[in-house]
């Protein structure tokens, strides 16, 4: 069963790799709206070193996971396992394109 969440990316963890060349990455991203929540979800294998080169803090994300659970020593676990996102610029780079551009334009002499 597949869920979509839509949110800005506010962590983003190291890439991890384990035995069999296993990766997983850990994310938080925050949704908005009058009670914001700060959700953490994974990417594994391709996925994670995907987002680990193509995200960037204060992305907003549309994203789509996986609900995922085991037990481990009598204890239970559920993991939010993100396979597939579309993200948009940060803001931060959207607003120094801005600028660049303003600066380009300034820099221009009518006469």
């Amino acid at each position: 069963m597949s869920y979509e969440l839509k949110g800005t990316l506010i962590h983003k963890g190291e890439l991890m790799t384990f035995k069999n060349d296993f990766k997983k990455i850990e994310l938080v991203v925050e949704t908005s709206g009058k009670y914001p929540q700060t959700i953490k979800l994974e990417a594994i294998k391709d996925n994670a070193v995907k987002v680990d080169s193509q995200l960037k803090l204060g992305s907003r994300l549309d994203l789509m996971f996986d609900v995922r659970g085991n037990e481990y020593n009598g204890k239970y676990y559920n993991n939010l396992v993100m396979y597939k996102w579309e993200a948009e610029a940060p803001i931060d780079d959207i607003q120094e394109t801005l600028v660049e551009e303003n600066f380009e334009e300034e820099d221009k002499l009518p006469f």
